[in-house]
């Protein structure tokens, strides 16, 4: 009887280990499988700071044609307001 108990004692802590060792197994799995997904990650935010660098290049000359080409209908308009003045 005392045997059993004690092969049942064994067998439990053998159990609990190896239940133990699975989840450390699993947790250094999971690490790594993390550690891979955030260098992924990095590397898609570093792709996505490039582009938004990159519209806001575009974002930039298309302001300064759009003033240009204010500055130029202003002008004509002036020209216009002039020349109307000067007929009246």
């Amino acid at each position: 009887m005392e045997t059993q108990i004690a092969r049942l004692i064994t067998l439990n802590i053998g159990l609990t280990l190896v239940g133990i060792l699975g989840t450390l197994a699993g947790l250094v799995a999971l690490g790594f499988s993390l550690g891979r997904t955030l260098r992924e990650i990095s590397a898609s935010l570093r792709e996505v700071s490039a582009d938004a660098r990159q519209i806001a290049g575009i974002l930039e000359r298309i302001d300064a044609r759009l003033h240009r080409q204010y500055a130029d209908i202003d002008r004509d308009l002036q020209e216009i307001r002039d020349l109307l003045q000067g007929e009246a």
